[in-house]
């Protein structure tokens, strides 16, 4: 399955980025970029910067700690979510089987 690419254009902190993506990732791209600016404008009006790379990194820093702590509760409900199911299918495989043990008793 072939996916169409194309060329965008993004605007960060005054500097443009032009990367090729996925024509499906565009709005996610141009919303991640909006999300990007926003941030690192708000950090810029709360806390002293040496120039906007120091922006960016703390915005990096701010969403990879978001991601990772996403990432972990996923993680651990994808886990649950496991155990529940086989649970359930091991609750399900003893009722199957009490009916043949019924006629086999008869």
């Amino acid at each position: 399955m072939e996916q169409d690419t194309g060329q965008t254009t993004v605007t960060i902190l005054g500097r443009s980025y032009r990367l090729k993506i996925a024509e499906e990732d565009r709005k996610y791209l141009c919303e991640a970029a909006e999300r990007i600016e926003q941030q690192a404008r708000q950090y810029g009006k709360r806390y002293a910067y040496h120039d906007n790379q120091d922006l960016l990194a703390m915005v990096v820093l701010s969403k990879l700690t978001q991601f990772y702590k996403a990432q972990e509760l996923l993680e651990g409900q994808e886990r649950r979510m496991k155990e529940e199911l086989s649970r359930i299918d091991g609750l399900l495989a003893a009722a199957l089987e009490q009916p043949e043990r019924k006629e086999e008793d008869q």
